[in-house]
């Protein structure tokens, strides 16, 4: 009978977690991409809320209730009403971005 030894325990628990956390999440924005679009200082094209935006991005981080968000100037959106401001975008709800 083979017993695994702490090495393999503990082997085994790092690729669950790395597995856990990297999911892929279909349509979600990941962070990165969210900091690529602040360090090359481009806008990002979004959906949100079911409307296309562009914005740019202006920090990236975690609200207080603990969502992943960017505070971003809004240049452009569908929506109607639409005025430039910041907003705060949570990136757990930002769909079919690109980089522009």
């Amino acid at each position: 009978m083979h017993m695994p030894n702490f090495l393999e325990h503990v082997e085994s628990f790092a690729k669950s977690v790395i597995l856990f956390l990297f999911k892929p999440i279909r349509g979600v924005m990941w962070w990165h991409v969210a900091c690529e679009a602040l360090n090359a200082r481009k806008c990002l094209e979004i959906r949100y809320d079911g409307y296309s935006r562009i914005v740019e991005v202006h920090a990236v981080g975690t609200s207080t209730a603990g969502n992943p968000v960017m505070r971003a100037w809004q240049v452009y959106s569908t929506k109607p009403g639409f005025k430039p401001e910041f907003r705060l975008f949570r990136l757990d709800k930002t769909w079919a971005y690109a980089i522009s």
